[in-house]
């Protein structure tokens, strides 16, 4: 095996095989994806990634088939390292693909990735200088039948490339299914198959390194990588986007406006039941395409769009509509996506085609309309529906007659009279804008303002169409705060999953929710093991030492009634329930108080509160954002608590409950070192029970076992609290004394 590179190519020679066919149909499939997915779905995210992931499992396959076909030792040998130089890239860039795919790129540092490439690079390393030390493989020899090489495998091969190449797939595995499990809408089915081709692709693998094969012919897996290879090309034809998941607020739901958010791709995330029935198609339809896509005529770039008038085809009818576009940014400051807003305008522009047209027939629909319209000639009012008059608290017979810039905001007054100079002197100036109108006591109504030229009475006039703003800016504010709250929840679980230590656990959860919901103060109780007793582990305002050294009952206040009944709560006027607990050398409770059960697995585990003592009370948009918080947070508190019971399994003895062997070692080496360096006193007992053995063979195992018990607790009930006590195996045990 000890040839040249030269000398193995200039001596190569292949042999015709009918087993390599699938081979090669292999890498022509993954070849054709691999190019698909750089020249047909570049744009997408990760769609490099993807290329290189399916060029290097093509450049494995297309290296074991060449293994198979070559003759002579040397040529296959050389094969099956030039394999490797695939195989070692396929499990890199799976982890940077899930990354950018499931949104969670920002780890995806320089840094980062040189790290991720040390292992891989050592294992070619020890790969193509296997001859010196036989890491990788032990034993190399011709195989039954000619094909493959027959070879045993060695540490270096299942530690650098098995164990390496697994860890890093199960960990894109399960940011992938992270992603699924928040936010199922966004990253639904175009991730799970992302999951399905890990599992098919790595499946083969793990076989193919066991020496499994169904089919004696047909590597198990070489079948994984080509069923593998397609599904991820697929799912780069459904882009998951960046955008906020689609938890929305009850106010954009009922919105009468259609509302479309849209990923910074111009990949539709989600619409509200309005947005459906403008565009005439379902969500599910709808979600995942671009927005050129499902409404033709439309291109991309819809964030170059400041809005407008556009028409949309619905079956067989065309209505009118006033697109907004904001742009919808993160919690940091980075563009996310965009909202699209739709106003159905349709009956308000028939109303202006009506009265320009003069056609009295068709009045009505003025006198009915929720917008004020009014008909302005020579700055005068002409004509004034009911709603404008509402809206400015006159009548109508008042109004006509008298100027329009009367019912002008004084403030905004220079400005209308400057857009009337440009259009009259035939400037192109937007015909829809915002602006205030002054009602009848001075205040200020904002509006938006549609004006077009219309004929009146033979008369050239303007028809002036007044919109109220207020609906269209709560609904603005509701996305704003939606978004500030999706951050927030993002930001919580990002904190929570950086630690698994549970006393950091709820002072982080306790914090964030006290700051997200400007709270004067913030608790978390926990139901004891009795289920009957709730009690306090985190108290984050004053008395908190009162507080926290008075537990609660299940049913007790205020707290104890929502760790009974599971129902998160708000209580406003917390003093005048009749549930009022008052904690003696603490304050009473708060003016406001709301409340949220911490349910794990069906069951309430405790409860998390929000205290206010000043001005502003608790809204149900508060409560639904604390239920969030509050499921977060018990999901949290289960694995922190999975995560003590491991680590205190890990070193204590399971019969005896005394610490084990290898607890007993590490700090037995802890308190040497420590005697040594202040020159104290150590000592340490070793015992051990007589007659263990005789007292199994006449009572049997189950006595001797509670006499190992007894006398651990006997050794236990006899040191004092510094003492280490452990069982050092069988009937042996040891008692660390430091100081002694």
């Amino acid at each position: 095996m000890d040839h040249t590179l030269g000398e193995i190519l200039g001596h190569m020679a292949l042999q015709p095989m009918p087993s390599v066919i699938p081979s090669i149909a292999a890498v022509t499939l993954l070849t054709l994806a691999a190019l698909y997915a750089w020249f047909g779905r570049r744009s997408s995210p990760g769609a490099g990634t993807a290329t290189l992931l399916l060029l290097s499992g093509a450049a494995w396959i297309a290296g074991h088939a060449l293994e198979q076909v070559s003759v002579g030792l040397s040529t296959k040998v050389f094969w099956l390292k030039a394999q490797y130089l695939g195989a070692v890239v396929v499990p890199i860039a799976w982890l940077v693909f899930a990354s950018q795919h499931s949104g969670r790129e920002e780890w995806l540092t320089r840094r980062a990735l040189c790290l991720l490439s040390i292992v891989p690079l050592i294992s070619l390393l020890l790969v193509f200088t296997n001859e010196t030390h036989g890491l990788i493989w032990g034993y190399i020899a011709p195989g039954v039948g000619g094909q493959l090489l027959d070879k045993t495998h060695g540490v270096g091969f299942w530690i650098c490339i098995v164990a390496y190449s697994h860890v890093l797939v199960v960990a894109g595995v399960l940011m992938l299914g992270r992603a699924i499990v928040r936010w199922p809408r966004l990253y639904g089915w175009p991730t799970a198959t992302l999951v399905l081709a890990a599992s098919v692709a790595w499946l083969g693998s793990a076989l193919r390194f066991l020496g499994v094969g169904f089919f004696p012919r047909i590597d198990p897996g070489i079948v994984g990588l080509v069923v593998g290879g397609p599904i991820v090309v697929w799912a780069l034809r459904r882009p998951a986007g960046d955008a906020m998941p689609a938890t929305r607020e009850a106010v954009v739901e009922a919105m009468s406006d259609g509302v479309i958010v849209l990923d910074e791709l111009d990949h539709i995330v989600d619409v509200n039941p309005a947005g459906e029935r403008l565009i005439g198609r379902g969500r599910e339809e709808m979600v995942g395409k671009r927005l050129g896509e499902v409404v033709p005529g439309w291109a991309d770039g819809i964030g170059d769009r400041a809005g407008g008038e556009v028409m949309l085809d619905v079956g067989r009818a065309r209505r009118a509509c006033d697109l907004r576009v904001s742009d919808l940014v993160d919690g940091r400051g980075q563009l996310a996506g965009y909202v699209v807003v739709l106003r159905d305008i349709t009956e308000r522009k028939r109303v202006e085609d009506v009265l320009r047209d003069g056609e009295e027939k068709y009045r009505y629909l003025a006198e009915w309309a929720n917008d004020g319209i009014a008909i302005v000639q020579d700055t005068l009012l002409r004509y004034v529906n009911p709603r404008l008059a509402q809206l400015e608290g006159h009548s109508v017979e008042g109004m006509i007659g008298t100027p329009f810039p009367r019912y002008i905001h004084p403030e905004e007054l220079p400005k209308i009279i400057e857009r009337y100079k440009r259009r009259m002197a035939g400037e192109d100036v937007e015909p829809i804008y915002e602006t205030a109108l002054r009602s009848r006591d001075g205040g200020n109504i904002p509006v938006e303002i549609s004006v077009s030229e219309i004929a009146y009475e033979g008369r050239p006039a303007e028809l002036v169409v007044i919109r109220e703003l207020a609906e269209r800016r709560e609904a603005e504010e509701a996305i704003r705060r939606h978004g500030e709250e999706l951050s927030a929840l993002l930001d919580t679980a990002q904190a929570l999953s950086s630690s698994l230590e549970l006393e950091q656990v709820l002072e982080t959860m306790a914090r964030k929710a006290k700051e997200l919901m400007r709270a004067d103060g913030s608790r978390i109780y926990l139901l004891e093991p009795d289920g009957e007793t709730l009690k306090p582990l985190v108290v984050l305002s004053d008395h908190a030492e009162v507080i926290m050294g008075t537990p609660l009952s299940v049913g007790q206040g205020i707290i104890g009634d929502v760790a009974a009944t599971g129902r998160a709560e708000i209580v406003n006027q917390a003093q005048r329930d009749p549930r009022h607990l008052h904690i003696p050398g603490a304050p009473s409770e708060a003016r406001c108080l709301m409340c949220a059960p911490l349910a794990a697995k069906g069951r309430v585990i405790g409860v998390m509160t929000l205290s206010r003592g000043g001005e502003g009370e608790f809204e149900e948009a508060d409560l639904r954002l604390l239920t969030s918080l509050a499921s977060q947070a018990a999901a949290a508190i289960e694995n922190a608590r999975l995560y003590e019971e491991t680590r205190r399994l890990a070193v204590t003895d399971p019969m005896t409950g005394a610490w084990n062997r290898r607890h007993i070692e590490d700090r037995l080496q802890a308190e040497a070192d420590r005697a040594h360096r202040f020159q104290h006193p150590l000592s340490v007992l070793v015992a051990d029970i007589d007659n263990l053995k005789l007292l199994n063979d006449t009572y049997g195992h189950a006595a001797g076992d509670e006499v190992i018990c007894q006398v651990a607790r006997s050794i236990q009930a006899s040191c004092r609290e510094i003492d280490v006590v452990g069982r050092y195996g069988g009937d042996e045990f040891a008692v660390i004394l430091p100081e002694t």
